[in-house]
Formats: structure tokens, sequence, C-alpha cells
């Protein structure tokens, strides 16, 4: 069985880019503010993913800008995520559990993470005021929202497939009907995050199991750098990622803030046209 996996670099930025794998098409693309990419900073977004012609599982983490180097949070999050929910997620279990089971993840975590974010070094740039002031931080620890989500293509165990999604903060989520038609999106809120110190801030994480929808449908998860422009969307652009690639690249969107889309679709064959394709 082939197997695909992505991490986004973050010192990189990424243009939109279609990847096709077994039954299910995924989009994603990513640019740093301007302030990173004039200082040759790494973006604070997160994304990885796990994909085969049996399911996916993907995780998107946005770093808080006011921590201890917020994307130190958001990777150590996104690799404990990916893994829980590629194989930690209790088979069949519902939501109260699979609840529990993430709140012990992100308890657990705080342990490995603390370590990370004593040693992490600082920029040979920093010095004086700047430089007590990334202590200070330090102490405080490193703080990332997320969004996970672990889906089940219909088999055996689950007939109608399964979709489990989990978040916590201000992370997008929006979902697509078969017509292409946005409907109405999963609400965040600001205050919640994972911190590297205290584990879940704001109030216990959201978790939400369904059967899968409909051939054609899909869901699109973004940080707050893309709000501008997708906030707006009514509906999935059937001709392509164009439109998209004009929105990251025009004005619609903000200089001064992170930006990273994901988007999956999944339904019935892959689609004759797409830019990549996974084949090892």
């Amino acid at each position: 069985m082939n197997t695909y996996e992505y991490r986004l670099d973050p010192t990189e930025d990424v243009p939109l880019t279609t990847v096709v794998v077994g039954p299910a098409l995924y989009r994603f693309a990513a640019r740093r503010a301007d302030e990173s990419l004039l200082a040759g900073e790494p973006s604070q977004d997160d994304l990885v993913l796990r994909a085969d012609e049996t399911g996916a599982s993907f995780c998107i983490c946005d770093g808080v800008s006011l921590s201890f180097f917020g994307g130190l949070a958001a990777r150590l999050l996104g690799d404990a995520l990916l893994e829980w929910c590629a194989s930690g997620i209790p088979a069949k279990a519902g939501e109260p559990q699979v609840r529990l089971s993430l709140e012990r993840l992100l308890a657990d975590l705080t342990h490995t993470a603390g370590e990370a974010v004593r040693s992490h070094p600082l920029p040979n740039s920093a010095a004086g005021l700047l430089r007590e002031v990334l202590e200070d931080k330090r102490r405080l620890g490193s703080e990332a929202m997320f969004v996970f989500g672990r889906v089940d293509f219909p088999c055996t165990a689950y007939p109608a497939g399964r979709l489990v999604l989990g978040r916590m903060g201000d992370i997008r989520i929006r979902f697509a009907a078969a017509d292409g038609q946005w409907e109405s999106s999963l609400t965040g809120f600001t205050e919640q995050r994972w911190s590297t110190r205290r584990g879940a801030v704001g109030g216990r994480p959201a978790v939400l199991i369904t059967e899968l929808p409909a051939a054609g449908s899909g869901l699109t998860v973004y940080t707050d750098g893309w709000a501008a422009f997708c906030d707006g969307v009514t509906t999935l652009p059937p001709e392509g990622p164009d439109p998209w690639c004009a929105a990251r690249d025009g004005e619609e969107l903000p200089a001064d803030d992170d930006q990273l889309f994901f988007q999956m679709q999944w339904q019935m064959e892959p689609p004759p046209d797409h830019e990549e394709e996974a084949s090892s």
C-alpha cells in the first residue's frame, strides 16, 4: 500500500499544491508573514499529513506569536497529534472516550515538550533587553492552537466511513457538500490553546465524530491568515486551484500573518488532472 507523507518546511513558502492519494484529493498552501520573510524567520504554522488508500490523518497547528517561539509548540504538537490520529484513537470509541484519550496525550506531552523549550537556543541576534524578554517567555512556555482530523474511508469496520475532528483555538474548519457549496464552519475560541507548560488552556478540546459525508464532499482548514479570503467564500472553485493562487498572491490576504490552507475532498475516482500524484 502506497503512503503519502507531508510535513511543512517552516522556512519555505509553498505554492498551492494538489496531491491525489487513493479516492481523495488534497490541496495545501503556506506563506510566511512579510516580517518573517524579511528576517529569514520560520513560519509559526505547521501542517503534517499522512494518507493512503484507506484514509488519512492530518494536523494543522498555529503557534501563538506572544508565546516562546510558537512554531516550536506547533511542530511538537503536530508530530504528536499525527501519530495519535494514525494509531492512537480508540477504535469505534465515542466522542467522550476520544476526548479523554486526547486530553491524556496533551497532558503527557508537556513533559517532553518542556525539555525542548528549555533547550531551545536563542538567536545570536538576541541580546540585552530582547534576550531578557525571550527568557521570560521561555519560563511561560510555547503555545499553539490546533485542528486534527482522521478520515477512514468506507470499510468493514466503518461501512459508512468515519470522520474524527478535534480542535483547540480559532483555526477555521469548513465543510463542503458534494455540489461544492460550503456549509457552516465549526466555531472556535481564541483563548483556547495547548501550552508546553500548562497543557490544555481555555477549556476542554472539542471533538466531533461522524460518518463520512457523501462522495465529492470535503473539508477545508485554514489559519487566520487566510480568513480575509476564505471566510467569505461559499463555493469551492470547480475549475481548480487557480483562484486560490490568485488570492494567495493578491491583496485579499494580509501580509502581517502566516498563512496556511489545507483542503481535502473524497470522491469515487481520482480526478483526471492534478498537479502531483503520490506513487510511493
